[in-house]
């Protein structure tokens, strides 16, 4: 509750978060009860995921059908061909109701149209104020509420690595042809920044050649400045430039295809915040003791507190800001579970057990197939087998990530 409406002492209202199972649009309402259809696809059975087994009424052929709509394979009988006598079907929503007279409906009881039964009519929805319409013949050439000509282009949300800035491009394209972040002016601004650690002086700083040695800017050491973290066991070591690629605890070799670049930014003795860098993405971890607690990436972490890969650099190593990473873990800590709640969503939305809906979900918050293996005391076959299923949910239900566009809501990308 904000304090000020507390002061007043007025009530709020509770707001809660929908999911369409039909087109994967979410919303979210403080008004009591369900709501009665999709905003966007405007379907009364937006809660109900699409069945993908099919039985015919008439001639009782199974299928797998790939839309809520497809005909029977055998005979050709559509859904609304195949109900009850006084069981009605809207077109338009796909809503079905009992009707109480021997008359037809003259409108749906959800979405009021009168042409319910008639063949359905095409639908709209605008990616730049979310209206959604209905219309007979082509496509609109602007949208009828915000006057947009490039309402069906997608508005792409992005983030910069560098700085955490986000902004949404005005003509809708796509991350590959944003040249330069607009607050800090990079143009490496989807690059994440290859930082390092001296072992001799203990500076951080950001590697700025394409070599896997550097040269410290402080104190001018010239060797390989990165630790390691091994992909099994999660030991963090430092090491020499001949025997880096072996783990001390495990033995568990590592090739510079696979290597992570991991270095310690804050401990308090129980919990502890590590950078960690690999496959060409950067995070900030927080660890309880030997448990991955919760991850956030790393330009979400700079968005945050409000700083630049450069500052970020300055700050490891200053006492001064101790502070701020103390604030960072307690912050990390109290939202470590806000993954579950999108656990229903992903197995309505993909059909998948509660397992792989829970790896699906943590995994979105950037967490890595090792350390969902260690939180959840998992083997690394288990991650591994659950990955490729959630996969084949992907492809059977048509859905393509891009993971090159940067949001604030992953969901949005699902």
């Amino acid at each position: 509750m904000d304090p000020a409406e507390a002061e007043a002492g007025r009530s709020v209202c509770e707001v809660k978060k929908h999911y369409c199972y039909r087109c994967g649009h979410f919303w979210f309402s403080d008004k009591d009860g369900a709501p009665k259809a999709c905003p966007r696809c405007r379907s009364a059975q937006w809660d109900s995921p699409v069945m993908k087994r099919a039985i015919c009424i008439k001639c009782g052929k199974e299928w797998e059908r790939a839309e809520i709509d497809d005909v029977c394979p055998a005979c050709g009988c559509s859904p609304s061909d195949a109900l009850p006598e006084k069981q009605m079907r809207c077109n338009q929503c796909d809503h079905e109701w009992l009707r109480r007279s021997a008359d037809l409906p003259k409108r749906c009881p959800v979405c009021k149209s009168s042409r319910w039964n008639e063949e359905k009519i095409p639908q709209h929805a605008c990616y730049r104020c979310g209206y959604v319409w209905r219309m007979r013949s082509g496509d609109p050439v602007k949208c009828p509420k915000c006057q947009s000509a490039r309402w069906n282009k997608p508005a792409y949300k992005l983030q910069c690595r560098r700085c955490g800035y986000k902004w949404s491009t005005r003509n809708g394209t796509a991350s590959e042809e944003v040249n330069i972040c607009p607050s800090c002016k990079s143009r490496k601004w989807n690059e994440t920044p290859d930082l390092m650690i001296c072992r001799s002086c203990g500076g951080c700083y950001i590697n700025k050649s394409n070599v896997s040695v550097s040269r410290c800017p402080s104190c001018n050491t010239k060797k390989r400045s990165f630790s390691n973290m091994c992909g099994f066991c999660r030991t963090v070591w430092t090491s020499a430039d001949d025997d880096w690629a072996i783990c001390p605890r495990c033995g568990k070799p590592r090739s510079d295809e696979i290597k992570e670049k991991t270095f310690e930014i804050w401990s308090d003795g129980t919990f502890s915040l590590r950078y960690v860098h690999t496959d060409d993405f950067a995070f900030i971890y927080l660890w309880e003791g030997g448990q991955p607690a919760a991850v956030m990436y790393f330009h979400h972490m700079l968005g945050k507190m409000n700083m630049t890969a450069d500052q970020f650099t300055a700050r490891v190593s200053d006492p001064e800001y101790r502070k701020e990473w103390d604030g960072i873990s307690r912050f990390m800590f109290e939202h470590r579970d806000d993954y579950i709640e999108n656990i229903e969503y992903y197995m309505k939305r993909l059909n998948l057990c509660r397992f792989d809906a829970t790896v699906l979900s943590i995994h979105s918050t950037g967490m890595g197939p090792e350390a969902i293996a260690v939180k959840f005391s998992l083997s690394a076959g288990e991650v591994r087998r659950s990955f490729d299923r959630i996969m084949s949910a992907f492809a059977d239900n048509g859905i393509v990530v891009n993971d090159s566009i940067f949001t604030d809501d992953p969901m949005s990308l699902y």
